[in-house]
């Protein structure tokens, strides 16, 4: 199981705080929350990357494709679909362990 957190503020000031645990099986997982997103599905790609869709009402929104380097210190994860709320999504985020 993996769980997935999501914190943060949107451009109007309102806060973002949700949560899923899904597996990676293609399955879909409701997320708790404040999230904008209703479900998230999961499936790997290989040993350190996965892809994730995720949906609001039905709707496919998004795709995620995370990968993790290979010393493990480093998530990259691009997104492109549509924002819940209208506008394009075509977004990279990288993370660092520290």
């Amino acid at each position: 199981m993996v769980t997935m957190t999501i914190n943060g503020t949107r451009a109007d000031g309102s806060i973002i705080a949700a949560r899923a645990t899904f597996r990676l099986d293609g399955k879909e997982y409701h997320y708790e929350g404040t999230s904008p997103l209703d479900t998230v599905s999961v499936v790997a790609q290989d040993e350190r990357s996965w892809l994730s869709t995720a949906r609001k009402k039905g709707q496919h929104l998004s795709q995620s494709t995370f990968t993790v380097s290979a010393d493990g210190r480093t998530l990259t994860q691009q997104v492109r679909g549509k924002r819940s709320e209208g506008g394009a999504i075509d977004d990279v985020q990288v993370y660092e362990r520290q």
